[in-house]
């Protein structure tokens, strides 16, 4: 993938001053469907897996592969 190519990120953002706070990267495009728990964002990308995702950090919790079709 290229790092030059958005869809395959997803980021966070500092709401207060604008910086980028993380970013991820894989090989497939995000949804721009994702849900936000306490400590938790919730994401899946095209290629069938949905990330959990520490809120503060980026890092990655858990992924899984998605049986049936797309989330989103």
């Amino acid at each position: 993938f290229s790092d030059n190519d958005p869809g395959k990120s997803f980021y966070a953002i500092n709401a207060t001053i604008g910086d980028q706070k993380w970013r991820i990267e894989k090989n497939d495009y995000f949804s721009d469907v994702f849900v936000v728990g306490d400590d938790k964002i919730f994401v899946s990308n095209w290629n069938n897996k949905l990330y959990a995702l520490n809120k503060e950090t980026g890092a990655v919790i858990w992924e899984i592969n998605r049986k049936y079709g797309r989330v989103g």
